[in-house]
């Protein structure tokens, strides 16, 4: 999560089955940055999703 405030440090809440981890770190933010990143890149567009399903039930 990034602030409007460029002094306030980014931090980032990691989800987990069983509570969460907050980090604060600059360098574990921004591997986590860096792994959303490349999710959204890799990411099927809404119409590829439709598609894609339809190859897998052929």
């Amino acid at each position: 999560m990034g602030f409007l405030d460029p002094a306030d440090p980014l931090v980032l809440f990691l989800e987990q089955d069983h509570g969460g981890l907050d980090l604060e770190e600059a360098d574990e933010v921004a591997h986590y940055r860096q792994l959303a990143d490349h999710l959204r890149l890799v990411a099927l567009r809404p119409g590829e999703i439709i598609d894609r399903l339809r190859e897998l039930i052929e």
